[in-house]
């Protein structure tokens, strides 16, 4: 593909070769004499104007600057110093008609044509003042530098005659450049585009030119015949070369009518192909059936989809009768029609069924001018399928509608009205839960609900959703005013297109309680066992530190040696019974066993200790090859060492099994002993089982389960599960 800048290049280059082919060409211009009287016409200026036509007025004044306008000064020796106006007045014509050219493809202003006048009386007034006026002006300066044979004056008979010649030499030249600008293969030679209602112009012109030399021809050879003439002997009659002039001129301005006139044909014929392209393409891009036929069934226009339907292409439907495929068209048409009420302009809707399928149709009428109906546009969409779905949609909602109705929990539709949030719709569960009826509820302010609705920060939360179109949950206490009751609720507040907020309430009251519950089971869990430490160190720890105490007051008053041996040796004795007391309740605490030697060496030196200071014997098995994080391992622990000393506070067993083992990615832990059960559900609901409670917790906090199975009259099975991933 060329540059811009190369195309600007070669259009420069091509505008300087068009100069110097004008000034070139200017000594074999077409002259005639007669008398005294010649009549010539530069022929060679057609090069610089057509370069000012194609490229506009720069690069005309380039062309004209290189020869173009310079020529007078070899054709018309004689003028001297005013052929200095002939180059003016070539210079001011090639660059308007370059501008004049240039304005009109760039510019599409109504006032184009106001504009073009008013450049070409400025030419006439310009050309008017150099010839009539500064002509002979000029001539009285001659002779010039480079020539003594000059004329000196002009009578006005000759100075208006070379006014009019110059002024019908120019429009001879410009009809004629603009011929040759219509030609492709001119075109070609500048660089311009083709258009395609140009392709036949080659053709045009040359059929004119060679049309009006042919009928010189036959002029030049009746001439001969009936003067008695030779050929040679015709051809120096002086009309006969005058004949040639205005046949060939003459021919340049019929190939402009004849190329306009076959041009606008074309290009006419290019709409209507290019309309027909188009409708085609119209009609194709629908996903309709659509079908342009007359009165009688003839289809003049159909698209795929529609050829489709009958099993053929557009090309074979296009001229047959729609009665071959629809065989009651003509029937079911004239009834629709008479059947409806609607102006003639209005189209004619209904339904139809083909082979199982369900068709929405719609005929539009076209009217002649005498109101006639000359054609039908038929449309039809398969609407088989968008029914099924309505039907389905239809089915669907009627299945929300009763899963809404019967959902559990309460939900609300809320809609945003004039900024007040009101009921717009609510679910069954929702009556019944504030106790209330449905006309009491339904159009209701949300804030006439529940007084804590009141609270301006759910509100803007919930108006904000309406915005935003996102999805909050909320948790909060509100108060029934239909019960003046208290509870602690979860809102899922979703937006539902196009302008609802569906509200699900969750009632988390008992939840509530229930958490309440667990942090007193922890916080008692806690304080026993601050308690607990306390009286270990103060009945273990204080009295062995006191006697320490002691001792060493002792040991700095005594004076005997004996006795200050004997008193080191019970205060070594004494500081080693002290750190043996700290360790153990240390270990009982977080026993540094388990720290450095995991769970199973820790319940084991756990259940050892147990043996030697009681009568429980243990049946201990440990089973697992994974590794334990430190949150089992800490409370997997602790689960042991509060089963095994509940064991021993309360069921008075001698026995006791423990049993660890891992499958299917979980730690299966499994405690029983031979003694006194308990009553789960009673132990549970007293204060005094805030052990057990923390037993749940713990379990909780590990996502596992565990499973009780005991009774007053039984013994005690506990199974606990707990995900090791």
């Amino acid at each position: 593909m060329i540059s811009n800048f190369s195309l600007k290049v070669s259009k420069i280059f091509i505008s300087i070769i068009a100069g110097i082919l004008c000034f070139g060409f200017s000594t074999v211009n077409t002259s005639y004499e007669m008398g005294n009287t010649v009549i010539n016409i530069p022929w060679s200026l057609i090069f610089p104007v057509v370069i000012a036509m194609a490229y506009g007025y720069k690069l005309g004044f380039i062309s004209a600057l290189f020869g173009g306008a310079w020529y007078p000064f070899i054709l018309w020796q004689e003028n001297g110093w005013a052929n200095i106006i002939n180059s003016l007045n070539l210079f001011v014509l090639i660059v308007l008609i370059g501008f004049i050219f240039q304005y009109i493809r760039d510019r599409k202003s109504e006032r184009k044509t106001v504009v073009i006048i008013s450049i070409i009386l400025s030419f006439l007034l310009v050309h008017t003042f150099f010839y009539l006026i500064a002509f002979n002006y000029f001539l009285q300066l001659n002779p010039p530098f480079w020539t003594n044979e000059t004329v000196t004056y002009y009578p006005p008979r000759i100075i208006n005659s070379i006014y009019i010649k110059n002024i019908i030499n120019y429009v001879l030249i410009i009809v004629f450049a603009e011929v040759l600008l219509k030609l492709p293969f001119i075109r070609n030679l500048v660089r311009l585009k083709n258009e395609s209602w140009m392709s036949k112009n080659n053709m045009v012109f040359m059929l004119s030119v060679l049309s009006a030399i042919g009928i010189w021809f036959v002029f030049y050879f009746l001439d001969s015949l009936l003067n008695h003439h030779h050929f040679a002997e015709s051809a120096h009659k002086n009309y006969l070369p005058l004949s040639f002039m205005i046949m060939f001129w003459s021919a340049g301005i019929i190939a402009r009518i004849l190329i306009n006139y076959v041009e606008s044909n074309r290009k006419v014929r290019g709409l209507l192909i290019q309309s027909e392209e188009s409708l085609q393409a119209l009609l194709n891009a629908t996903i309709e059936s659509a079908i342009l036929c007359k009165p009688d069934g003839t289809i003049l226009k159909i698209n795929e989809v529609g050829a489709k339907r009958y099993q053929k292409s557009a090309e074979e439907m296009i001229g047959t009768n729609l009665n071959t495929y629809v065989p009651d068209f003509n029937e079911t048409v004239s009834a629709k029609i008479s059947a409806s009420s609607i102006t003639n302009s209005a189209p004619v809707y209904f339904e139809s069924k083909r082979d199982g399928s369900l068709f929405e149709n719609s005929i539009y009428m076209v009217h002649n001018d005498n109101n006639e109906i000359d054609a039908y546009a038929i449309y039809s969409k398969d609407i088989t399928e968008k029914r099924q779905t309505e039907e389905a949609l239809k089915e669907s909602e009627e299945i929300y509608r009763t899963q809404y109705n019967y959902f559990p929990l309460p939900v609300l539709s809320i809609k945003k009205i004039d900024k007040r949030l009101v009921i717009f719709n609510f679910n069954e569960a929702t009556r019944k839960y504030a106790f209330i009826d449905s006309e009491q509820l339904k159009g209701k302010a949300l804030d006439d609900f529940f007084t804590g609705f009141n609270d301006k920060r759910f509100l803007s939360v919930i108006r904000n959703i309406f915005d935003t179109k996102e999805t909050k949950i909320i948790e909060t206490e509100y108060i029934f005013k239909t019960t003046n009751s208290i509870r602690s609720l979860q809102a899922v507040c979703g937006f539902v297109p196009p302008d609802k907020v569906l509200l699900t309430l969750i009632d988390n009251t008992s939840k509530k309680k229930a958490r309440e519950k667990m942090y007193y089971a922890m916080s008692n869990a806690e304080e026993r066992e601050r308690t607990r430490i306390a009286k270990e160190l103060h009945d273990g720890v204080s009295p062995v530190l006191a006697a320490i105490k002691l001792y060493i007051q002792t040991f700095l008053v005594a004076q005997d040696q004996n006795i200050k041996q004997e008193l080191s040796e019970k205060i070594f004795n004494t500081i080693k019974e002290a750190i043996q007391s700290v360790t153990e309740i240390s270990n009982r605490l977080s026993p540094h066993i388990l720290q450095n030697f995991g769970l199973e060496a820790a319940i084991q030196n756990f259940i050892e200790k147990i043996s030697e200071t009681t009568k429980l014997s243990f049946n201990y098995n440990f089973e697992v090859k994974s590794e334990i994080n430190e949150k089992i391992t800490v409370n997997i622990y602790r689960i042991l060492v509060e089963l095994i000393n509940n064991t021993l506070k309360y069921a008075d067993a001698d026995k006791v099994i423990v049993k660890m083992f891992e499958q299917d990615n979980y730690l299966h832990v499994y405690f029983e002993h031979n003694g006194k059960g308990f009553n789960l559900e009673k132990v549970i609901k007293n204060s005094k089982g805030m052990g057990l409670n923390n037993l749940f917790n713990r379990v909780n906090a590990l996502h596992g389960a565990i499973d009780y199975q005991t009774d007053e009259d039984s013994d005690l099975k506990v199974t606990i599960l707990i995900p090791l991933k």
